[in-house]
C-alpha cells in the first residue's frame, strides 16, 4: 500500500493502521479498498481524498488527511517523505 500523507495542523495526531494491502484502520475507523479492482480506482471520501488507485499488481494508491499535533511538531510532520510505502503495521512519521 502507498499512503501519501496530506498534514492539516491540528490537537490530536491521527493514527493509521494498516491491516493488510487492502484495509487500513484510520482513527479507529477501518477503510477496505478490496472492492477496487486491480486497475481501477475510485474517488475517495473523506479522510482520503481525491482518487484512490488499485495498480495492476493489486497495490492501494491513496492519500489522507495528515493531522499533526501543531503544539509538539517536527518537519516530518509538516512536510511527510510521500509515499509511505506499508504492507503492515503502524505508520509512524
Amino acid at each position: 500500500m502507498n499512503i501519501n500523507l496530506s498534514p492539516i495542523a491540528g490537537q490530536v495526531k491521527t493514527v493509521v493502521k494498516v491491516v493488510d494491502e487492502n484495509t487500513i484502520i484510520y482513527n479507529g475507523t477501518t477503510y477496505d479498498f478490496t472492492a477496487i479492482p486491480n486497475g481501477g480506482e475510485a474517488i475517495a471520501r473523506e479522510p482520503a481524498i481525491g482518487k484512490i488507485t488499485k495498480s495492476t499488481d493489486g497495490i492501494v494508491t491513496l492519500t489522507i488527511k495528515w493531522i499533526y499535533k501543531s503544539k509538539d511538531s517536527v518537519t516530518a510532520d509538516r512536510f511527510p517523505n510521500n509515499p509511505y510505502n506499508i504492507v503492515k503495521g503502524v505508520l509512524n512519521v
